[in-house]
């Protein structure tokens, strides 16, 4: 089939439109949640998170960390863990050899 024809069954509507509503009202007589939606790259959305910023620093995250949130959770330890307890996170624990090396804490810990 052509696309021209295929378009012209939507009549006075957009051809996706009438195919989103369709897989929409399926889902719904089927009982399914909707899909979620996922933010466009590009644009929109939260944008990119600042972990080295006070408000971030030592929360779980993809990717590397910084030298500037290692530094802010090595000065401010203390303060770090009470914010992400207060989220329901986990915190950073100086005993743990993998949160020691992740966040430089080795150079704190003295024996």
């Amino acid at each position: 089939m052509l696309q021209e024809t295929f378009d012209s069954l939507a009549q006075d509507r957009d051809m996706t439109t009438v195919l989103l509503s369709a897989i929409t009202a399926e889902r719904e007589r089927r009982g399914q949640p909707q899909a979620p939606r996922r933010p466009r790259r590009g644009g929109g959305g939260r944008g990119k998170v600042d972990y080295a910023s006070p408000e971030h620093a030592g929360e779980p995250h993809r990717g590397r960390i910084t030298e500037a949130e290692k530094s802010y959770v090595r000065e401010h330890l203390d303060e770090v863990n009470r914010r992400l307890r207060g989220k329901g996170m986990r915190t950073i624990d100086a005993d743990d050899p993998t949160m020691r090396e992740r966040y430089g804490l080795l150079e704190q810990i003295r024996y």
